[in-house]
């Protein structure tokens, strides 16, 4: 999916459709033809008027001549009417000679009744019926009509004739030997016919000629205009784009194309509120952690990390939108879903398998094919003790931590058991921020030895929480301090405790101990953390040279340039920095040689086994030869048996730190004096 094609599609929506050439020449020859129609049809109207005008004047002064002929008769001087007739046609051919031109022929003629003295010959049988009609019809109406005969465009037009005088009368009855006709009646027609023809193909000749010089002028007046109007969509149509897709990545991610956390967040309200109100019978939320996504990155390459994210949100967005829900990135390689469920339909652990078995399927990426693993989290609204948009969120969240503790590559719904976590979540979540302004959140002192004297050296403030009289694990507070920002208060008011103890044991043991305390990833997004840090050992009078702080290799992954300029700001003020974990992460070794550390910690875990492990005895044996290479001071965490003690020191280990030495200076208060006889003993030596 192109994260350019929502906001095209929003423009044609908007109906900014681009002007194709084609509709410009249907325009022009629309207009054109309308003109040319609209001139046609004028000029013969025209051209009409003036005909029935003229043959209006014809048929005036042909029954003036008829009436005139008619009073000149007299009783014993009776003319035959075939006789008037005739003259009255040559008077009516010789006016519509002397009033025209060639070019348009004007025939008249008055043909009678059908049937009677005159002995009308007329060939048009529908006129020799219509004048029937008239002398029989009781009041006698003219016709003007248009036709088109034998190829010739004939103007007509049909007036009856009266029996206008008495002679006349007597005349037709005379010939007819009965008493057929009385004054008034009509005897006859006058029919005048003008042959329209050759005006007509002129008119048609110049309406083409117009149809052409229109369409020319046309095709320049709307081809600029278009051109103009085109300008003006492109550039309205330019901006709802980007309006459009700035708009679309407000609320999409980038790289899937899929709604980000804010519209994810939307969308489950909308969900929450419409379970609220009965539309549903369920929610249900599901989150999505890729597992072990840093080393895709770090082994592939980030194209494969991106090939993976895109890969898992196209099935992701395909199984979720089978069932009417949405698909989410919530950042990073976290995904998120949300679906409303109808009775009978969908459970959340069906879900659950079907997206496990849908987001781990292989596929191929420049030759190589690629497995994703995920680690999913379900719940269901309906299985909340409080049902709201907010417990949804985190019950998931709290099942895929479980899948991830499970193994990985696994589902897990949030069920009983969760629940009954959640519940003791929530409440810790409630009842930490009062604890660490309270004080209840308080450190303990774990020794640290220094291997060729065995003399105690330092200490490591280590976080405790008694809640309820219940021990709290850090393992379980302190994610809960980073996810409601309380994270940077907590080490803050650790490090204030334990300077304050340190300080007393100083006072104890009439000599210097070294401090380290851990600080959080999150400590370091602000200027404000070295800010803290001068301010809590301006107030307590501490010296910063015997000031430890305990970084592991995340500090660096958001942003390394911002990350080592706050440590080099805290190593100028005197502090020492130490690399926390050393060897458990995939760019320790890098970020030791791009970083200039004063301390190494070796993890724990490799003190583990070393002797069923020999390559871990190797590698141990090359991560500390490489530090104290480097002039680091290396630090060997987890020492909890004597022969672990005398491995690690012979491997070149400065310092030791374990349950060994105990877990808190409290818990082994010979340290101390042992500490102070041995200092006691160097005092009288040197004497």
């Amino acid at each position: 999916m192109s994260t350019h094609r929502q906001p095209v599609d929003a423009a044609r929506a908007l109906g900014f459709k681009r002007f194709k050439p084609t509709r410009t020449i249907y325009l022009a020859l629309f207009i054109a033809l309308g003109g040319a129609v609209f001139y046609f049809a004028i000029a013969n109207a025209k051209l009409l008027q003036s005909e029935r005008a003229q043959q209006h004047q014809m048929i005036e002064l042909t029954n003036a001549f008829t009436n005139a002929y008619a009073l000149e008769r007299t009783e014993n001087g009776a003319v035959p009417a075939a006789f008037r007739r005739i003259g009255m046609e040559q008077f009516a051919r010789e006016i519509g000679q002397s009033s025209r031109s060639r070019e348009v022929p004007v025939y008249i003629r008055m043909p009678g009744v059908p049937g009677l003295e005159l002995q009308t010959v007329e060939k048009n049988r529908q006129i020799l019926d219509y004048i029937r009609v008239m002398a029989n019809s009781g009041m006698p109406r003219g016709k003007e009509e248009i036709q088109l005969e034998l190829g010739r465009v004939i103007a007509r037009k049909i007036v009856p004739s009266f029996a206008s005088e008495q002679t006349c009368v007597s005349c037709h009855n005379e010939a007819l030997g009965f008493q057929a006709y009385a004054r008034g009646d009509v005897m006859g027609a006058f029919v005048i016919e003008t042959d329209l023809t050759k005006p007509v193909v002129q008119n048609a000749y110049f309406a083409l000629g117009a149809f052409f010089v229109i369409l020319f002028a046309a095709l320049l007046v709307v081809g600029r205009e278009n051109q103009r109007m085109q300008s003006a969509v492109d550039a309205l149509r330019g901006r709802v784009e980007a309006e459009s897709y700035a708009n679309f990545l407000a609320s999409h991610d980038s790289l899937t194309d899929l709604p980000n956390r804010k519209l994810f967040l939307r969308r489950l309200n909308a969900d929450v509120a419409a379970f609220d109100r009965g539309k549903c019978e369920n929610v249900i939320a599901v989150i999505i952690d890729v597992d072990d996504f840093k080393t895709i990155n770090d082994t592939l390459g980030h194209d494969a990390g991106d090939a993976v994210l895109k890969k898992i949100g196209i099935s992701l967005r395909a199984v979720l939108e089978r069932y009417g829900g949405i698909a989410a990135r919530l950042g990073g390689d976290e995904f998120a879903g949300v679906l409303k469920v109808c009775p009978g339909g969908l459970l959340p652990e069906d879900l659950g398998s079907e997206l496990l078995d849908e987001l781990c399927l292989p596929f191929g990426f420049k030759g190589a094919s690629i497995q994703p693993g995920v680690s999913i989290g379900v719940a269901g609204l309906n299985h909340l003790p409080e049902p709201g948009p907010r417990q949804l969120l985190k019950a998931a969240d709290i099942a895929l931590y479980a899948a991830k503790r499970g193994g990985k590559r696994c589902t897990r719904i949030f069920d009983n058991e969760l629940r009954q976590r959640f519940g003791r979540l929530s409440g810790l979540t409630s009842a930490l921020p009062d604890a660490i302004g309270k004080g209840a959140v308080s450190p303990i002192l774990q020794p640290q030895v220094d291997v060729s004297t065995h003399q105690l050296v330092g200490f490591e403030a280590l976080a405790r929480w008694t809640h309820e009289g219940q021990e709290i694990s850090p393992a379980e507070f302190i994610p809960i301090a980073e996810e409601i920002g309380l994270i940077g208060r907590l080490d803050l008011a650790v490090l204030e405790r334990a300077i304050v103890l340190v300080q007393r044991l100083m006072e104890t043991a009439n000599r210097a101990f070294r401090l380290s305390v851990n600080v959080s990833a999150k400590d370091f997004k602000t200027d404000e953390f070295v800010e803290q840090i001068q301010r809590v050992l301006h107030t307590s009078r501490f010296d910063p040279n015997l000031l430890t702080l305990e970084i592991t290799e995340s500090v660096f992954l958001e942003d390394w340039s911002a990350a080592c300029a706050r440590l080099e700001l805290l190593q100028k003020m005197g502090l020492k920095i130490a690399l926390d974990d050393f060897g458990t992460g995939y760019s320790s070794l890098s970020y030791l040689m791009q970083f200039s550390f004063d301390i190494i910690k070796i993890d724990r875990t490799f003190l583990q086994r070393l002797d069923e492990d020999r390559a871990r005895l190797i590698l141990l044996n090359h991560i500390i030869k490489l530090a104290t290479n480097l002039g680091k001071t290396v630090v060997a965490e987890g020492v909890e048996r004597p022969d672990q003690a005398v491995k690690v020191s012979k491997l070149g280990a400065h310092v030791l730190q374990g349950a060994l030495f105990g877990l808190d200076i409290e818990q082994a208060p010979e340290l101390l004096m042992q500490s102070n006889r041995k200092v006691a003993d160097h005092a009288r030596a040197a004497h």
